[in-house]
């Protein structure tokens, strides 16, 4: 029985012992590209392989993954069982290769016997064809798999003029354990763990001085967590410590078990040996993110992609320190280049919506979210994400399906349960969200998040014992969190419970000193307990945090004003007002301060600043009038001072014409009168002011008291 196939073969460019071959700079094109047809004598069904699972772009080159020869092989092992290995020595499909020829062939079994129809495909000169074949028996594959080698080399030196193939054939033509090791390898790369030890085991018994075999090992058991394993082996072979893979596995047995100073000392020998390879540096930056070092880390990954613009996984592992680093600016500037290199990367375009996420961006969040489920639709990474901003979008019922097709994966995912119960608290459900969150502390009793949150709606709804309950218990869980730590100050400085909240916020300080808003809850607690250095020493902090923070000159002017320093207060005001010259509640202020340190020519000259935008203000006319009146007091035995009176009566008769139940206005213009010598209208005013409101000020009292007695 004749049975037919359709299959791609590729040359080789990297060896899997990493050693110089071929300068054959491959490059291949999707099998729809190239019009693959099977060759005219053979005639039946024709099963097309897939050329790779993914075709990537890298400045315009197209690379491949794995091919898939599956088909192929089960067919193989179906006519002769045990040929699956040896099958392998046909097809060498070790590592991700770059080709810029492609070998497209058709074979057919009879028998005992397989026969080859090749076509040699010259990607670079517009798809040149040359034919030839080779036949044989399935008891010498491996003489076979040599022919189609040889042949295909001769042609690769004459059709496309590659000259240096010694080393290639050298690779090509390694025995029996390289081949094992070379199917282990094939296994390995594609997650089939098992058989790539079984194959490596096989490897090492032909052949035990192949270390190649050891170090395959020792990655599998890597993969599985064995470290025990990986120690026997390097105990077993000892010149395996002194390998550059061997070296490499050590760094990533000491990074995963959290030995930093091991990996560290592995490292140092590493670079000392190889400065110039591009693995060290990347595992070098991989040390310093989990020692939580970023800008050690992001020099260390940029070195890498100064070594090699292609290496990838270098742009995932940078883009996480910046963001870890809380820098997704940066870390929006590297993704953009590494999606160029490689658009069809879900994991990219997920780390990039998380920046713009980060950034409050959520519009180009969710457009990276939609991009990351378009190449991978069960990304669970970007589908969390995606629901988070909607919800932040206020989105809350496409966010709510999502979370809730989340749940159906991942049912012990507390997180899931945690945002619907917000979702549903914003929509005023507030009885649902509770119950929602019960149910997941059902789950995750010890949860800090869920208790946060409880804590949080406790806040809102006023219950301030409740939500310190809560809160306290998440903070006993995880008491390094900062935002724990903030919301129970919050709920003891709500409950008026100051001494309660201080150390909270003091700690919240300690353990995140750039942030803002504890400081200035701190300052307002020093406040209330006149401990005005200690403010000022925060306000400082702040200052040298953000120099251009709104309004601080004016905090710390209202912190002087407390302590009755005047002079440091106006001081401070008047450098507010400087960036903010319109600032009517700024003149007002300084106006007012004025008034209290007598300096009235300016106070005046303030209230009439904020006159000129608004001539009815009430509290700048009053002030304004004031202001005046005293003025005029004080110069009237140096000048003539008619105009200022005038225009302080002016402001206050004003001030009446809005407000005619202002009493306080009225004792200005008695006292105004007074000094005027209008006793009449003196008294007047000053009944006036007595009828409408009296004042609590003892000698303004006295004042009144005095002309009602006279009106009398």
């Amino acid at each position: 029985m004749i049975k037919f196939r359709t299959i791609l073969i590729l040359i080789p460019l990297i060896s899997l012992l990493q050693t110089a071959v071929c300068k054959i700079n491959l490059v291949i094109m999707p099998l729809s590209d190239l019009d693959v047809k099977p060759h005219e004598p053979w005639v039946g069904p024709v099963t097309e392989i897939a050329v790779a699972e993914k075709i990537l772009l890298f400045n315009e080159i197209r690379l491949v993954s794995w091919l898939d020869f599956s088909s192929i092989l089960q067919n193989l092992k179906d006519t002769k069982g045990s040929l699956f290995n040896e099958a392998m020595l046909i097809f060498n499909t070790g590592l991700t290769m770059k080709v810029d020829a492609l070998l497209k062939g058709t074979y057919r079994l009879q028998d005992n016997s397989i026969e080859f129809m090749f076509k040699l495909i010259d990607i670079q000169s517009n798809g040149r064809e040359t034919e030839f074949s080779v036949s044989g028996s399935l008891d010498h594959l491996s003489d076979l798999h040599n022919q189609i080698t040889n042949r295909t080399l001769e042609l690769l030196q004459v059709t496309l003029g590659f000259k240096d193939t010694f080393r290639f054939i050298q690779f090509i033509a390694a025995g029996r354990a390289y081949w094992m090791y070379c199917l282990g390898q094939y296994n390995f790369q594609n997650k089939s763990l098992e058989k790539a030890i079984y194959l490596y085991e096989l490897a090492r018994e032909t052949e035990s001085s192949m270390i190649q075999s050891y170090l395959g090992l020792a990655e599998v058991y890597f993969e599985t967590g064995q470290f025990d394993r990986i120690e026997e082996i390097f105990n077993q072979k000892k010149e395996l410590a002194s390998q550059e893979r061997g070296l490499k596995i050590r760094i990533k047995v000491a990074l995963a078990q959290l030995d930093f100073g091991q990996a560290k000392n592995y490292l140092n020998q590493a670079m000392a040996k190889h400065p110039d390879k591009e693995e060290f540096y990347l595992l070098s930056g991989e040390l310093f993110l989990k020692q939580k070092l970023y800008s050690q880390a992001t020099a260390q990954f940029l070195k890498t992609i100064e070594l090699n613009p292609l290496a990838m996984r270098t742009y995932e592992l940078l883009a996480q320190a910046y963001l870890s680093d809380q820098d997704p600016k940066k870390a929006v500037l590297i993704l953009m280049k590494a999606l160029h290199l490689n658009p069809y990367s879900a994991k990219f375009h997920v780390q990039l919506g998380r920046a713009y996420y980060n950034l409050e961006k959520y519009h180009l969040a969710i457009q990276e979210f939609q991009e990351t489920l378009l190449l991978d639709p069960e990304n669970p990474e970007a589908l969390y994400f995606l629901a988070a901003a909607y919800q932040k979008n206020g989105w809350f019922e496409m966010s709510m399906k999502i979370y809730k097709r989340l749940l159906e994966k991942f049912p012990q995912k507390v997180e899931l349960y945690n945002n619907q119960a917000v979702i549903l608290w914003k929509k005023g459900r507030t009885k649902d969200s509770r119950q929602t969150l019960k149910n997941a502390l059902q789950i995750a009793p010890h949860h800090p998040a869920l208790l946060n949150t409880l804590g949080f709606i406790a806040i809102e709804d006023g219950k301030y014992s409740e939500a310190i309950n809560f809160l306290s218990r998440a903070v006993n869980l995880d008491p390094e969190n900062t935002d724990l730590l903030f919301n129970l100050a919050e709920a003891h400085l709500k409950a008026k419970q100051f001494e309660a909240a201080q150390p909270y916020y003091e700690s919240v300080v300690e353990r995140a000193p750039d942030l803002i808003l504890p400081r200035e809850r701190l300052i307002q607690l020093l406040n209330t307990k006149k401990q005005w250095q200690a403010s000022l020493q925060q306000y400082s902090v702040i200052a040298s945090l953000n120099p251009s923070y709104p309004l601080l000159n004016a905090k710390i002017g209202a912190l002087y004003e407390e302590r009755g320093e005047i002079s440091q207060a106006i001081e401070e005001y008047e450098k507010c007002l400087k960036l903010n010259p319109n600032d009517v509640n700024l003149l007002l202020k300084i106006g007012d301060l004025y008034l209290r340190s007598e300096g009235y020519r300016i106070a005046a000259i303030k209230y009439d600043q904020v006159l000129q935008s608004n001539n009815n203000h009430l509290r700048a006319l009053k002030g304004q009038g004031i202001a005046l009146f005293h003025s005029a007091y004080e110069a009237r035995f140096r000048r003539n001072v008619d105009e200022e009176t005038t225009q302080s009566e002016s402001c206050l008769r004003n001030v009446l014409r809005i407000n005619k139940e202002d009493s306080d206005t009225y004792y200005w213009l008695g006292k105004l009168y007074a000094d005027l010598k209008q006793e009449n209208k003196t008294a007047e005013f000053f009944f006036k002011s007595y009828l409408n409101a009296k004042t609590t000020d003892p000698i303004k009292q006295l004042e009144i008291k005095k002309w009602l007695t006279q009106k009398k």
